[in-house]
């Protein structure tokens, strides 16, 4: 005869288990003071909806304590928008573990590309068909490398400099190509940061500007890994400032 297969729940399911015994317990006390044998509706419905209630606060207390991880985040696009333009490369570190790096390079989709952009990246369309990942391996191996850095009681946030940009061309490849964004619905702005540190214009949060005044050792190259690991120290720089 096999031994019995023992189940070890963590503290959270047991927590769960207890609270739930215990009101089915008050069910079925409140129900033997009724006059009638059977259930009452009105005490069912109400001890339903406090064991609903205690599994969304349950559910809401263990979204509130996860630790959010900064991810410095860049990319590299052949246009303005997404869904017209193709995303063709993707640098990502942690803040603060910069030598924690992703980086790859992505075949074109669209193929359209504004020549501006290429000039400033560098970057070839006949190469990266050649030569580049195709979208959907990337942003899967994107999610992946998110999960392997991140614990399940963490929550990645996405940290960019003019991050609305980035994160746009990201969040479209990821629901696009995956179904999902591990980043979720917004991102972190650097310049924003920045200007509600410093304050001045929003002219001042111009990278140049903003390296005058932090005094970063790393700069930018238009290379997506070299420009997250500049964005992460100018972040890590100005969290500095408002700490102190």
């Amino acid at each position: 005869m096999s031994a019995p297969t023992v189940k070890i729940i963590d503290y959270d399911d047991f927590n769960s288990v207890i609270l739930t015994l215990y009101c089915l317990s008050k069910i079925l006390e409140e129900s033997l003071l009724c006059h009638n044998s059977d259930f009452n509706m009105d005490i069912q419905k109400t001890w339903q909806a406090r064991l609903k209630f205690l599994q969304i606060d349950e559910s809401d207390q263990t979204k509130m304590a996860k630790k959010e991880v900064f991810i410095s985040v860049d990319i590299e696009a052949s246009g303005p928008i997404p869904g017209e333009y193709d995303l063709l490369s993707i640098g990502m570190c942690l803040v603060d573990q910069p030598e924690i790096q992703f980086y790859c390079e992505l075949k074109p989709v669209s193929h359209k590309a504004d020549p501006k952009a290429l000039a400033v990246s560098g970057f070839n369309l006949e190469d990266l068909t050649k030569n580049g990942i195709d979208p959907t391996t990337a942003m899967q191996n994107c999610a992946t490398w998110l999960e392997q850095h991140l614990s399940k009681s963490e929550t990645p946030i996405f940290v960019g400099l003019n991050a609305g940009f980035d994160w746009s061309f990201m969040n479209y490849y990821f629901h696009k190509f995956i179904g999902h964004n591990p980043f979720g619905v917004s991102s972190l702005d650097i310049k924003s940061l920045y200007m509600g540190a410093f304050g001045g214009r929003w002219s001042d949060t111009r990278a140049k500007n903003i390296i005058e005044i932090l005094k970063p050792q790393s700069r930018g190259n238009h290379n997506a890994l070299q420009d997250a690991i500049f964005q992460a120290e100018l972040f890590r720089l100005i969290l500095k400032q408002i700490q102190v």
